[in-house]
C-alpha cells in the first residue's frame, strides 16, 4: 500500500512539471508510445488469465498476483494519462478482450491451457511472467524517458517477484 501512494505521488509530481500545453506524447518515440499501449493490455491480459484461472481453480497465487496486475494496469493508465495517449482498454472489466487481436487470442489460447491442470495453468503463470520480462527489458532498451522507464522497472520487479512465486508453487509438484 505503501509503495502504491509512493509512486501515485511520483506520477503526480512528475506530471506537474512534464505536462505542458504542448501533447506530451508529442515528446515520445513510436517505438515508446506502443510500448506504452503493449504494456496497458500486456498487464490486463496477465490479470484477466490469473482471475480466470484462479476462478477455476481457487489457488491463492493467482488470486493474490491478479489483485497485483490490476496496480501495474493502474500505474499504465497513469502513463498514458501523463502522455496524453488514448487508452487502448475500454472496459477494464471485460475480461479476455483486447484492443489488440493478437492478445485476445493469446488470452483464448492461455486459458484453454491453462484449464487442463492446475498444474498447466501455473505454467501458464510462468509463461505470462517470463513474456513481460522479456517485453519490459526490450522496451526499457528503447526509451531513455526517466518516468517510463520507472514504471517499467517497478513492473520488471513486480514480474520477476510473480515468476518466483509460480515457480515456487510448481516446484511443489516434483
Amino acid at each position: 500500500m505503501f509503495q502504491r501512494i509512493v509512486f501515485s505521488a511520483f506520477i503526480i509530481t512528475v506530471l506537474t512539471f512534464a505536462v505542458g500545453a504542448q501533447s506530451a506524447a508529442d515528446s515520445l518515440s513510436r517505438d515508446e508510445i506502443d510500448g506504452l499501449l503493449l504494456m496497458r493490455e500486456e498487464e490486463k491480459l496477465a490479470r484477466d488469465v490469473y482471475l480466470t484461472l484462479g476462478e477455476m481453480w481457487n489457488l491463492r497465487v493467482f488470486n493474490n498476483i491478479s489483485k497485483s496486475e490490476q496496480v501495474h494496469m493502474d500505474h499504465m493508465k497513469e502513463l498514458l494519462e501523463a502522455f496524453n495517449i488514448t487508452d487502448p482498454v475500454k472496459n477494464e472489466s471485460d475480461i479476455g478482450n483486447f484492443k489488440d487481436p493478437k492478445l485476445t487470442e493469446l488470452y483464448d489460447e492461455l486459458i484453454e491451457r491453462g484449464s487442463k491442470s492446475q498444474y498447466e495453468a501455473l505454467l501458464v503463470g510462468r509463461d505470462i511472467e517470463e513474456l513481460d520480462i522479456d517485453d519490459l527489458q526490450s522496451l526499457m532498451d528503447k526509451t531513455e524517458n526517466q518516468m517510463i522507464l520507472s514504471v517499467y522497472d517497478d513492473l520488471l520487479r513486480g514480474s520477476e517477484n510473480h515468476l518466483d512465486a509460480f515457480n515456487r508453487q510448481l516446484a511443489r509438484y516434483k
